[in-house]
């Protein structure tokens, strides 16, 4: 049943079909446990079940950034199978484990060692059974990269290296079979991070069974870094683990020119409007400037309210400016604001209603953060521009 599940659960890409991480970490960590286990009993799972859970490291380990952070997609509920040590360091441990295993110095590097969890399940003499050079520098991998069949896609520069430029592209699946019961209506979102600090985020899960209107506001769409139309979620809500529409979400196009990057996808989960209307986003990341420019093409006939949302990660300083805001993340500055748009820019924290303006770090927690909105309504085909520039901040500024 295992050896079956590791092919069906996942991607070929190695990610895990819920479309959640901590699930796929938790996938991970059970396949893991249980080969190990095996092993212990004398009987080894077949090579086709080791590559399925190396596929899925290589997952984790494209998708963590420099500091060990991980985006924070669908949904989590903190579960571990063995509490063996801190949990803020189950993406690394869970890194460190397989470099034991697979031999894979990228894993390692991505880890950052072994920390007491994996020291714990691997044991020292698997660990000095291979011990990997702490100098070897990051690969100079081209971007953008991608996790094509989840649909995630990364753009920037110096990737893996500490000051990093990270963005995320969301055009994959809701979520697993026709419940999705892990997913959020996240169709197109757009993380940022910059030298291992998040700063444009998915603000996470926080509850499952106790607040239904927080489970219904964390897994919404104006709970992520896209556009909501006439005040509804992509995708129909029917429960705490249920949808009765899914958003379809595909790739249009992801490439560069010269020091260009250039991504695009659109999703049709409001075609059920009356007017129909469909949501296409595109990103051109400039390396040497370090702008991104977001195209939010709203393609319709008819009235519609639209909001677009940036939720920023709560260890950033955020100061408005009029129109637009600076938001103020380690070595690195960001200027954020809309061109010639008839969207009002409003700044929300910590409101209760409607909810807006929260970060749930981990279960059953949620602290305020600062959303940036801007908001107003559009008639027929609209193009809506934002431009996200960094700077490079030197010693005292």
């Amino acid at each position: 049943g295992l050896e079956a599940q590791t092919q069906r659960q996942n991607f070929p890409d190695g990610f895990n079909r819920e479309q959640a991480i901590w699930y796929h970490h938790e996938v991970a960590e059970l396949f893991f446990l249980c080969g190990r286990i095996g092993r212990a009993a004398g009987f080894d799972f077949s090579s086709a079940y080791w590559a399925s859970l190396e596929r899925m490291l290589e997952a984790l380990a494209l998708l963590i950034d420099p500091a060990g952070n991980v985006p924070a997609l669908g949904d989590s509920d903190d579960a571990v199978y063995l509490e063996l040590g801190l949990k803020r360091e189950v993406y690394r441990n869970l890194l460190g484990l397989g470099a034991l295993e697979f031999k894979r110095a990228d894993f390692w590097q991505r880890a950052g060692g072994l920390p007491d969890r994996g020291q714990w399940l691997a044991g020292s003499e698997a660990r000095q059974a291979f011990a990997v050079s702490g100098e070897a520098g990051p690969p100079n991998t081209p971007l953008p990269v991608a996790l094509p069949d989840a649909g995630y896609w990364i753009l920037g520069s110096r990737l893996h290296e500490d000051e990093e430029i990270r963005i995320l592209a969301d055009a994959g699946e809701l979520g697993f079979l026709s419940i999705a019961a892990h997913g959020h209506a996240d169709a197109l979102a757009v993380l940022l991070s910059a030298a291992g600090r998040p700063i444009l985020i998915d603000p996470g899960t926080y509850a499952y069974h106790t607040e239904a209107h927080w489970r219904r506001y964390f897994r919404g769409t104006s709970a992520h870094n896209t556009l909501e139309v006439d005040g509804q979620d992509q995708s129909l809500q029917a429960g705490n683990f249920m949808w009765l529409a899914h958003a379809p979400a595909r790739l249009l196009q992801c490439r560069r020119e010269g020091q260009t990057q250039i991504w695009e996808g659109e999703h049709s989960g409001y075609m059920r409007l009356s007017d129909p209307v469909v949501h296409r986003r595109r990103l051109i990341f400039d390396e040497a400037q370090l702008s991104l420019e977001v195209r939010d093409e709203i393609i319709c006939q008819e009235t519609h309210d639209v909001a677009l949302h940036w939720h920023v990660d709560p260890n950033c300083d955020v100061c408005r400016n009029y129109d637009e805001t600076i938001i103020a993340a380690g070595p690195f500055s960001v200027r954020l604001y809309m061109e010639s748009s008839s969207l009002a820019l409003s700044v929300h924290r910590g409101e209760d209603d409607p909810p807006l303006g929260w970060v749930s770090p981990r279960f059953d927690v949620k602290l305020p953060l600062t959303t940036l909105r801007f908001a107003g309504a559009i008639r027929g085909n609209t193009t809506l521009v934002t431009r996200i520039e960094l700077t490079r901040q030197t010693n005292g500024s």
